[in-house]
C-alpha cells in the first residue's frame, strides 16, 4: 500500500494548527477571566459595586459578546464559519483528495450559511414586531 506523505503532512499540520488555536484561545479566555476576577475583588475592597451589575444584556439576560443583537451575532458568526468552511474545502481539494474530501469543508460552510439564514430570519422577525 502506497502512502502519500504529503497528504499526511498536510492533515497533521492542520490538526496541529487547530490544537494550537484552541489552546491559545483557552489560555486567552483564562487570563481574561482572571483579570475580571481581580478587578471585581479590587472594586469590592474599595466599596464599589462591580461593573457587571451595570452591563447591558439582551432580553434573555445573555451577553452577546459585543454584538448589539442576536441577529448580528448569528450573522457575523455565520460569515466566519462560512469562510472557514470554504477555505477548508479548498485546502482539502488541493491536497489531492479531490471533491470527495472537499465535501467535508463544504459541510462546514453549509453550517455557516445556515447561521446566516437564521440571522436574516431573526432580522425580519424583529422588524415585524
Amino acid at each position: 500500500m502506497d502512502v502519500d506523505l504529503t497528504g499526511i503532512f498536510v492533515v497533521g499540520s492542520m490538526c496541529l494548527c487547530a490544537v494550537l488555536i484552541v489552546a491559545s484561545s483557552l489560555y486567552y479566555h483564562y487570563k481574561k477571566e482572571q483579570l475580571k476576577t481581580k478587578e471585581k475583588l479590587t472594586a469590592i475592597e474599595k466599596g464599589i459595586a462591580p461593573k457587571e451589575l451595570f452591563e447591558t444584556h439582551n432580553e434573555n439576560g445573555k451577553n452577546l459578546k459585543g454584538y448589539s443583537s442576536r441577529k448580528e451575532a448569528e450573522t457575523y458568526g455565520g460569515i466566519k464559519v462560512l469562510i472557514i468552511g470554504l477555505f477548508l474545502a479548498l485546502a482539502l481539494y488541493y491536497t489531492g483528495g479531490g471533491i470527495e474530501t472537499a465535501v467535508w469543508g463544504l459541510f462546514v460552510a453549509g453550517i455557516g450559511l445556515a447561521k446566516i439564514i437564521v440571522g436574516m430570519l431573526l432580522k425580519t422577525k424583529e422588524s415585524s414586531n
